[in-house]
């Protein structure tokens, strides 16, 4: 349990930029996005999740933590499905998303919803998807430290009009 809440969220919050804007699509229980907001007091975002009874598990948690000091407001909890949410053009957003679609579909959904931001597609085994536009700037390859499985994070950025 502890590997599939916090070991992706460790890695990837190491990898985003200070003051930054997270989304976790399909967050589920509220990982990896959730352990990026605990690992970073420095990051607002939102955490989206279409079934209610999660969304409500998400809100409950998160009262807990404003509890413990976890600053109210930096993290909301969004009952939504990925299709249904818009671009967020005017700022750069990180998209996060473990195992709600497939590394294909995810990478083309997060640009489509970042187009100024970052993708990251977390993976097993699988090799790395491409997204014409898009280059991987970060790949690292790792393993779970309790379970031993291994993992990879791919985190893409839209190409420059100069390269």
């Amino acid at each position: 349990l502890l590997d599939l809440m916090l070991a992706d969220s460790a890695l990837l919050s190491r990898h985003i930029e200070p003051g930054a804007f997270v989304v976790d699509v399909g967050t589920g229980a509220g990982a990896p996005g959730l352990g990026i907001f605990i690992f970073r007091p420095d990051i607002r975002g939102i955490l989206v999740e279409p079934m209610q009874k999660r969304v409500a598990f998400l809100n409950t948690v998160i009262g807990e933590l404003i509890t413990m000091g976890f600053e109210a407001g930096r993290v909301k909890v969004l009952r939504e499905r990925a299709e249904k949410l818009f671009a967020r053009e005017g700022e750069e957003t990180v998209m996060v998303s473990r195992a709600t679609l497939s590394p294909e579909i995810w990478l083309r959904e997060g640009a489509r919803l970042a187009p100024r931001g970052m993708v990251w597609v977390l993976l097993s085994q699988q090799e790395r998807p491409e997204l014409e536009g898009w280059e991987a700037v970060y790949d690292e390859q790792y393993r779970w430290p309790l379970s031993g499985a291994q993992r990879r994070a791919v985190g893409y950025k839209k190409l420059s009009v100069n390269k």
